[in-house]
């Protein structure tokens, strides 16, 4: 199915962070309370300075707290990084994940990556904007991308170098990963 840039894909158990930012609230509501207090009675010298400092560091380190749990709180929801089709889900409710483990393929339909090797003879035949042909296993369509970067050098073993060209898929005839013949001009 189709997702939107920073959609929820999926929702990791956060009750134990909801449980101690409850807690940290709690405690910030106080913290603020004998902030304010102490404040009016420093002002009136009815207080050292040295509580009101004691207290003020207490209120400000509740905040940090605060803050860090809802970055932590945040963390929970994984959201989907780009628009996009969502493939076969790899983890189920209930499910332990690790950082890094794959949860679902996410790739964007409307404009597809194709990446080609041209051998070192043909390198000037090929540069950032230019163009160039393929046709793809569906049909026998010749389809129109343009180069987009193409690596710094040439691979040593194939002598060839690596070109990333990208091609506009309204239709979503194309997916990725499939096969294609390339092809470029090779008259000066």
């Amino acid at each position: 199915s189709y997702v939107a840039t920073g959609q929820t894909l999926y929702k990791l158990d956060d009750a134990d962070i909801l449980a101690k930012l409850k807690q940290v609230r709690s405690e910030l509501s106080l913290a603020k309370l004998n902030e304010s207090r102490l404040s009016e009675l420093l002002h009136g010298e009815s207080v050292r300075q040295e509580d009101y400092d004691v207290a003020l560091s207490k209120l400000q380190c509740l905040e940090a707290t605060e803050e860090l749990l809802i970055v932590e709180l945040e963390k929970t929801s994984i959201r989907a990084p780009f628009s996009g089709m969502v493939g076969i889900t790899k983890a189920q409710v209930g499910s332990f994940v690790t950082p890094g483990m794959p949860l679902v393929s996410l790739q964007e339909q409307h404009k597809i990556k194709i990446q080609f090797s041209v051998p070192e003879k043909y390198l000037s035949h090929i540069k950032i904007g230019s163009t160039v042909f393929f046709t793809s296993s569906i049909n026998e369509k010749q389809w129109q991308a343009k180069v987009m970067a193409t690596e710094s050098g040439i691979d040593i073993m194939s002598r060839a170098i690596i070109v990333h060209a990208q091609v506009n898929n309204p239709s979503q005839l194309l997916k990725p990963g499939m096969s294609a013949k390339v092809f470029f001009s090779t008259v000066e």
